[in-house]
């Protein structure tokens, strides 16, 4: 056996990787690039709304892989336990990158938490434009006024979120909102456990919708 002296390879092999910064959304991936590593599959389940790993296991690479139409078209044919494919899935980012400014920035979600509007709602509100799309219904441009409205609003926002829901089904399609680098949401713990609490709450509250997800690693 050779075992020693071929880890002795494997550890100088690797020691010549290239040092690289962890995945952010905002970098491209070429699908050519991709390992698909089997394991990983189930995580990358639209019906998975929590995805659980350590710091460095590559979540926000496979959140911004899932966000890009070509990539996840890599993903559903080469990990089938993903159950992306067949399905016309739709994946959007509703917070990555904190001052990058993927779905909402942290300074904006600083300025409604100190205005003591609620954290779902918060969410909520982010995630609005895109469902409200789906049945051509108008929302407010500007987060601050449409977090008011759909706070003033509860009967318009049930609305919104049945008839998404419903066109979704008609056309056999998914929406999926993904939250990703949830260290990045506040340097405060209480604020950002807070904003998370609210993130969960939002997921369990779309559970009730059947082609509407919230997922976060």
């Amino acid at each position: 056996m050779h075992l020693q002296e071929d880890l002795a390879e494997l550890r100088e092999t690797m020691s010549g990787f290239p040092a690289v910064d962890a995945h952010t959304a905002s970098k491209r991936i070429d699908p050519a690039e991709i390992y698909f590593p089997k394991a990983h599959a189930r995580a990358l389940d639209p019906d998975r709304s929590l995805v659980i790993g350590n710091r460095g296991m590559g979540k926000s690479y496979w959140a911004s892989a899932l966000v890009n139409p070509e990539t996840r078209e890599k993903i559903a044919a080469a990990l089938p336990a993903s159950r992306l494919a067949g399905h016309q899935v739709d994946i959007v980012f509703g917070f990555a990158e904190g001052e990058g400014n993927v779905g909402i920035s942290r300074d904006q979600l600083a300025n409604l938490l100190d205005t003591g509007a609620p954290v779902e709602t918060i969410w909520r509100a982010v995630t609005l434009p895109a469902i409200a799309a789906l049945s051509g219904q108008p929302v407010p441009a500007d987060l601050a006024v449409r977090l008011q409205w759909a706070r003033d609003q509860p009967t318009i926002i049930r609305d919104i979120l049945r008839n998404g829901d419903a066109e979704l089904a008609q056309r056999r399609g998914r929406l999926m909102f993904v939250f990703d680098q949830l260290e990045q949401l506040s340097d405060d713990f209480e604020r950002r456990r807070h904003l998370i609490q609210g993130i969960l709450r939002l997921a369990l509250a779309y559970k009730s919708l059947t082609r509407i997800a919230v997922a976060t690693p």
